[in-house]
């Protein structure tokens, strides 16, 4: 990543954070976006879930492309940008038990999981003027 923004500081504001807006592709609308949980595993790998009728997910089967605003409540925030994937198998389970650890709900079987591997990602502060902005290409060690 960058020596201002490790990969560890990446995984730890996304945990903290534990939301986002997601913007997705509608190829007759055009951008549509969404507030959603998130978990993160250490590798980066960000889920989130979602009804199977939603549009974001039909949006993501038609156009994989996602971005992902994180954070601002402290005046810091993510932007990420990468591929979303819909998990199935054993990566599901990686990700619900993620989920009900986090929650401690279960999560309905008829949801889907869905992953963004970030390629992209700007991390911005605010908290001084002016502002500092890291941008950089995600490692995927």
């Amino acid at each position: 990543m960058s020596e201002d923004f490790s990969q560890d500081d990446f995984v730890a504001y996304v945990r903290n954070a534990g939301q986002a807006v997601i913007s997705t592709i509608d190829a007759v609308r055009g951008p549509e976006a969404a507030l959603v949980s998130l978990v993160v595993k250490d590798n980066g790998d960000i889920c989130f879930h979602s009804d199977p009728h939603t549009r974001k997910v039909a949006n993501l089967e038609a156009d994989p492309r996602i971005a992902l605003l994180i954070g601002w409540s402290d005046r810091t925030c993510l932007q990420v940008e990468g591929v979303a994937d819909i998990l199935t198998g054993a990566e599901r389970k990686e990700f619900v038990a993620l989920f009900e650890a986090k929650s401690g709900h279960p999560v309905a079987d008829e949801l889907k999981l869905i992953r963004t591997k970030p390629s992209w990602v700007r991390h911005c502060d605010a908290r001084t003027m002016p502002a500092k902005m890291t941008e950089f290409d995600f490692d995927r060690r």
